[in-house]
């Protein structure tokens, strides 16, 4: 170094092939060639090459990427060659120079996995905005870290070469890249939108697993317009057996094709679509015109399978089981309607006995005497809720008696059965009305006549059906003496 102290416009040194273990401050060269000698990386080791456009330094001992970082506070630097050093840990003092000039940058032939792989220096590229060249090869790569060349946006060129990549994520290099080296790595199924953007590609001498998760790539390989280096002989299958050496180039994909190969499910699953769809309007359209067939057939299947028995009413000291009431301008449509369907001295398919006001009521008797003894002496009230009836005062009054048991002896025995077109909001003007629907419900004649079989095994439950009233607990009462 003293050597060069006399040489003060000395511009360009080549000291390559030397056994130079440091170097001191040579701030006035602009070229300096120092391959290929034994300088080390240590806490005291700095080199002051202030003006330096060109600096190499591959072929030595560096083993710190903190150096880098010293080296990029030269504002001037364009070129540097790191190569085959021992770059394999990180101890930064400073961020990159936000100012630097950097285009070109080698560091091949180093250790940075073991680097990255601790997490460690991955910032390093992070301020190269004038960046166009980077080789990165023979560093035992076997992943990319994300988001490393996110902020190379000048980039045109990256070597990746001889390392152990298998995989690639999709958004991996920046899109300005145009040449790319990924030969010799062991990538299986490489992504065909990952080169897109790419002039040039060499993706030879990688290890390929040709089945039908590749043929995307191998049809892409046949149709694009990147330049692929190398013999396409040399890009070729490690695998199946079957395959092994053969070039993907030669290989037939058509059996590989997704819309093919999908046929045959798509066409099926159609068909069964469709199959399901026609079955269930059909269902649904059976169902609608049939409905009261169909109940018929589920009333005798479950009678047969269940052994189902009609059960036996508890009279429980009641004269009838049901006391029918109705306006007698509709007894014709009610004895049609229901006393046919439900009274047991009409059929003995029948199986309630009922009281109605034309057979069982006691003629000279007082009327309301009669309504009174008819709704305590059965088990049931039905009150057939017609126009008719909402005009009738005897059958509002044997109403009012009805629900008076729901107060009096804590039964609901009230079956409310609304005929006609009666709507909501009619019913609702009348008080008793009103007040029995603040706590239950009522069956609605049906307009369809294939519905009368439901409707009638719905009543017929509801007449078997015990509904006790819950008595609220009564307040305990205690004496309070006063002293």
């Amino acid at each position: 170094t003293w050597a060069f102290k006399s040489l003060p416009k000395l511009q360009h040194v080549d000291l390559r092939d030397n056994a130079l273990k440091k170097i001191d401050s040579l701030p006035n060269l602009i070229n300096v060639m120092l391959g290929d000698n034994r300088i080390q990386s240590t806490s005291y080791w700095k080199i002051q090459f202030i003006n330096a456009t060109v600096l190499d330094l591959k072929g030595n001992r560096l083993g710190n990427l903190g150096d880098l970082y010293e080296l990029l506070q030269f504002p001037g630097l364009k070129y540097l060659a790191l190569k085959n050093n021992r770059l394999s840990y990180c101890f930064k003092y400073k961020d990159v120079a936000k100012d630097n000039q950097l285009i070109y940058l080698d560091l091949g032939d180093n250790m940075l996995k073991l680097i990255w792989e601790r997490g460690l220096c991955l910032d390093v590229f992070k301020a190269l905005s004038h960046l166009e060249i980077l080789y990165l090869n023979n560093n035992y790569l076997n992943f990319i870290p994300e988001g490393i060349f996110s902020e190379l946006v000048s980039l045109k060129t990256l070597n990746l070469s001889n390392n152990l990549l298998t995989s690639i994520s999709q958004d991996a290099f920046p899109t300005n890249l145009k040449f790319l080296n990924l030969s010799s790595n062991q990538l299986f199924y490489p992504d065909p939108q990952l080169f897109a953007t790419l002039d040039q590609l060499d993706i030879t001498h990688n290890t390929f697993y040709c089945n039908c998760l590749l043929s995307n790539f191998i049809m892409w390989l046949n149709q694009t317009n990147v330049t692929l280096d190398g013999s396409r002989n040399d890009i070729f299958c490690s695998g199946p057996p079957e395959f092994a050496d053969a070039p993907l180039h030669v290989l037939d994909t058509e059996n590989c094709n997704e819309h093919k190969l999908m046929e045959p499910l798509q066409l099926s699953l159609f068909i069964l679509t469709c199959v399901s769809i026609t079955v269930f309007l059909v269902a649904v359209v059976v169902f609608t015109r049939f409905r009261g067939v169909c109940f018929r057939w589920y009333k005798t299947l479950t009678q047969f399978l269940m052994k189902e028995l009609p059960p036996q009413l508890d009279q429980q000291g009641y004269k009838y089981d049901a006391y029918l009431c109705y306006s007698s301008k509709d007894f014709e449509w009610v004895q049609s309607s229901l006393i046919t369907h439900l009274d047991s001295q009409f059929s003995k398919k029948n199986r309630f006995e009922l009281c109605f006001e034309d057979r069982d009521f006691l003629p000279g008797e007082d009327h309301i005497s009669n309504i009174h003894d008819a709704v305590w002496n059965c088990r049931k009230t039905i009150c057939v809720v017609t126009r008719q009836f909402l005009k009738d005062g005897w059958c509002v009054e044997a109403f009012n008696f009805a629900q008076s048991r729901y107060f009096s002896d804590l039964e609901d025995i009230l079956i409310m059965v609304v005929a006609g077109s009666l709507s909501q909001y009619q019913l609702m003007k009348y008080q008793p009305i009103r007040i029995f629907l603040q706590r239950g419900q009522y069956l609605r004649w049906p307009e369809d006549h294939q519905d009368l079989e439901w409707f009638l095994s719905t009543l017929s439950h509801q007449i078997m059906k015990e509904k006790k009233i819950k008595k609220s607990p009564a307040l305990e009462l205690k004496v309070i003496r006063v002293s």
